[in-house]
């Protein structure tokens, strides 16, 4: 485990959302603990979304997760 997720899941259970900002390689880190489809690395800018079947911030490890998205600047390009 790392800082980040001992950070996470020291947060207290009345908070419902986080948002976390970070640099490599401690967020691709973090991030690939939860996403389906690890990565390499988190460009710059990337962002990430995760829900947790967890009624605890303890317990997000334990539960049900679901990677809401994942998205690159090069995403957004058309």
């Amino acid at each position: 485990r790392d800082a980040l997720y001992d950070l996470v899941t020291a947060l207290p259970d009345e908070l419902d959302a986080v948002i976390m900002v970070g640099h490599n390689p401690h967020i691709t880190h973090f991030a690939n603990m939860f996403l389906n489809n690890p990565v390499n690395y988190m460009p710059t800018s990337a962002a990430a979304g995760f829900s947790f079947e967890a009624g605890r911030w303890c317990d997000i490890l334990l539960g049900g997760r679901q990677t809401l998205f994942f998205v690159t600047p090069r995403d957004l390009t058309t």
